[in-house]
C-alpha cells in the first residue's frame, strides 16, 4: 500500500513537472516571437506617440501690416495649442513603462522591465527638455516681434501724424498766400479806379 502511494506521488509530481515544462516552453516561444518588441522597449524606444510634432512658426523681425500681425499671432497660438496637447500626451505616458502593452509586459523578465523603464525615462526626459527649450525660445522670439512691431506701428503713426500736420501747414500757408494775393488784387483795383474825377 505504501509503495502504491509513493508511486502515485511520483506520477503526480512528474505530471506537474510536464505541465510546468510545457508552460515554460510556451512562454519561451512567445518571448521568441516577440523578441523585437521587447528589444524595442529595452534599447530602441524613441518616445512613440508622446513625441512633439508641432511645426514651429516662422516669426519675422517685424510685421508691418495688419494681415501679417494676425497671421503671426494665429500661427503662434496654434503652435502652443499643439504644445499643450503634446504635454498632455507626455503626462499620460507616465510613469515610464505605462505604455508597454500588458500582454508584452507579462512575458518580459524583471531585468528587461527595469531596462525598459530606464530607457523610457531617459527618452521622455530628453523630449520634455527639448520641447521646453523650444517653447521658451518661441516665447522670447514672439515677445521681441511684438515689441518691434508695436514700435514700428507707433513710429509709423507719428510719421503719419507729422506728415498730415505738415500738409495742413503747407495748405494753410498756401491759403494765406492766396488771401494776400486776393487782397493785393483788390487793393490794386481800388487804387486803379482812383477817387472821383474833378472837372477843371
Amino acid at each position: 500500500m505504501k509503495s502504491i502511494v509513493m508511486a502515485f506521488g511520483l506520477v503526480a509530481a512528474f505530471a506537474a513537472a510536464q505541465v510546468q515544462a510545457g508552460g515554460a516552453s510556451a512562454l519561451d516561444d512567445e518571448r521568441a516571437s516577440r523578441k523585437a518588441e521587447i528589444e524595442f522597449y529595452t534599447t530602441g524606444f524613441d518616445g512613440g506617440d508622446a513625441k512633439m510634432n508641432c511645426v514651429r512658426p516662422v516669426i519675422p523681425p517685424t510685421s508691418k501690416t495688419n494681415e501679417e500681425i494676425v497671421k503671426v499671432d494665429n500661427e503662434v497660438k496654434q503652435w502652443f495649442e499643439c504644445y499643450n496637447a503634446f504635454a498632455q500626451r507626455l503626462n499620460d505616458a507616465l510613469p515610464p513603462g505605462k505604455k508597454i502593452p500588458a500582454d508584452l509586459a507579462r512575458i518580459m523578465r524583471p531585468e528587461e522591465m527595469n531596462r525598459a523603464r530606464e530607457r523610457m525615462n531617459q527618452v521622455y526626459g530628453q523630449i520634455a527638455d527639448e520641447a521646453q527649450g523650444t517653447a521658451t525660445a518661441l516665447v522670447a522670439e514672439h515677445q521681441a516681434w511684438r515689441d518691434s512691431t508695436v514700435l514700428f506701428a507707433t513710429t509709423k503713426n507719428e510719421e503719419t501724424k507729422r506728415q498730415i500736420q505738415a500738409k495742413m501747414l503747407e495748405f494753410e500757408v498756401a491759403m494765406q498766400r492766396q488771401r494776400e494775393f486776393m487782397n493785393n488784387n483788390n487793393n490794386g483795383r481800388s487804387n486803379a479806379s482812383g477817387g472821383p474825377v474833378i472837372s477843371k
